[in-house]
Formats: C-alpha cells, sequence, structure tokens
C-alpha cells in the first residue's frame, strides 16, 4: 500500500518555508494526478486556514470553481480549487517576495 504524499514542508517554520524551491510545494508533486483540490487540502498545505483560502477565492487572489450554486461563499463545501489555479497562486506569491 502506497503511503500518501506528505507536504515537503511539514513541520518546517514558515521562514523555512519560503525557502522550499518552488518545484516542490507545485501541485503536481503534492497531489499527483489531481485536477481539483479541496479548500481544507489548500489551507494544510499553505499552513493556513480553510477561512483564510475562502478569503483568498473571494477576494479573486485564488480562482476557484463554485460547485454547489447554493450562494453561501462562505463555505469550504462550495468551492474547488483547480490545480492551476493553486500553481499560479504559489508562483505569484513567490514573485511577489
Amino acid at each position: 500500500m502506497e503511503r500518501p504524499k506528505q507536504s515537503p514542508h511539514k513541520g518546517a517554520s514558515h521562514s523555512e518555508q519560503e525557502e522550499l524551491p518552488l518545484f516542490s510545494v507545485l501541485s503536481h508533486n503534492i497531489f499527483p494526478g489531481r485536477s481539483t483540490l479541496y479548500v481544507h487540502e489548500v489551507a494544510k498545505v499553505l499552513e493556513i486556514t480553510t477561512p483564510h483560502v475562502i478569503s483568498l477565492i473571494n477576494e479573486g487572489l485564488l480562482d476557484a470553481i463554485e460547485v454547489t450554486g447554493k450562494g453561501n461563499k462562505t463555505s469550504r463545501e462550495h468551492w474547488r480549487i483547480p490545480v492551476s489555479a493553486y500553481d499560479a497562486y504559489l508562483r505569484k506569491r513567490r514573485n511577489q517576495k
């Protein structure tokens, strides 16, 4: 049985996380074969809260797909994040530093 992939920066401090090469945190290394991600998965990898991920989505900083159509844009079940949007967010965040 294959063990699930661990976040490459699990247990790393925030400053150590920033030093990781970009390729090590891109989706194909952490979420191989996936096309969309759950809000809680993105929050865990980025080491932020799920409400923070939802705020990034609502502010237009992280693209996401609305999946429920029920208008509850604060619910994590409402969104899926395409892996391409996750990667674009990481690249954009890296370039701002």
